[in-house]
């Protein structure tokens, strides 16, 4: 099992071209969901942060674009990690191939999990995010209707780190993880996206700093 202080190079020696290809994808992905999340949910506490949050409704014309900007990486991230095609690299793709001829047992309701995200993201990934679609506002209001939050964007992307693991694993000839012993699994994406999580808390904490001292003066 892989941990967190593995060199990359014996994580990639030891793996397959596809899987790292999608533990790259999935890392960048967590990345942003942390950044936009915390982007997000900081930018909107007036009551808690009232001179952050005047700092920042100041500078709209910057961070809205940003925060666009991360929601829309987030949805092509997402549906990247479960998209299927013959000219794509994703968990779906290497399930498909893994359970090809029996070669390797998956988890029950795995590749249907992985439908089921494909099939909520698919829409918003290509008409929204990936493409202009000619009903753009109204896919934009279906958004708004379809009701993401935080938590359920979380469990989708706990359920696709799940799905890598368990990948990792049997493509080696081990065993099916358990969830709970798969959550202690540590791969060395784990650290940019703990980094990511530290920076963006960092940043803002700065940022109230200078505002509160504006405001002060």
């Amino acid at each position: 099992m892989p941990e967190s202080n593995e060199p990359l190079s014996d994580f990639i020696a030891g793996s397959t071209k596809d899987l790292v290809h999608v533990a790259q994808r999935l890392g960048l992905t967590l990345q942003t969901f942390h950044a936009y999340r915390t982007l997000n949910q900081r930018a909107h506490r007036e009551a808690e942060e009232p001179c952050l949050y005047e700092y920042l409704k100041q500078r709209v014309g910057f961070w809205r674009p940003i925060l666009a900007a991360l929601q829309s990486d987030l949805f092509v991230g997402i549906y990247a990690l479960v998209e299927d095609g013959v000219q794509v690299v994703s968990l779906s793709t290497i399930a498909r191939e893994l359970r090809k001829d029996g070669r390797c047992e998956l988890p029950p309701g795995l590749l249907e999990d992985l439908k089921d995200v494909s099939k909520r993201y698919l829409r918003f990934r290509h008409q929204l995010f990936g493409h202009t679609g000619k009903e753009f506002s109204e896919n934009a209001r279906a958004l708004d209707e379809a009701g993401f939050t935080w938590d359920i964007v979380s469990i989708d992307l706990d359920r696709l780190e799940y799905a890598f693991k368990v990948l990792w694993h049997v493509s080696s000839g081990r065993p099916v993880p358990m969830v709970e012993h798969a959550k202690s699994m540590r791969f060395p994406y784990a650290k940019s996206v703990t980094q990511t999580e530290r920076d963006a808390e960092a940043f803002l904490t700065d940022l109230t700093t200078i505002a509160e001292a504006q405001y002060k003066a």
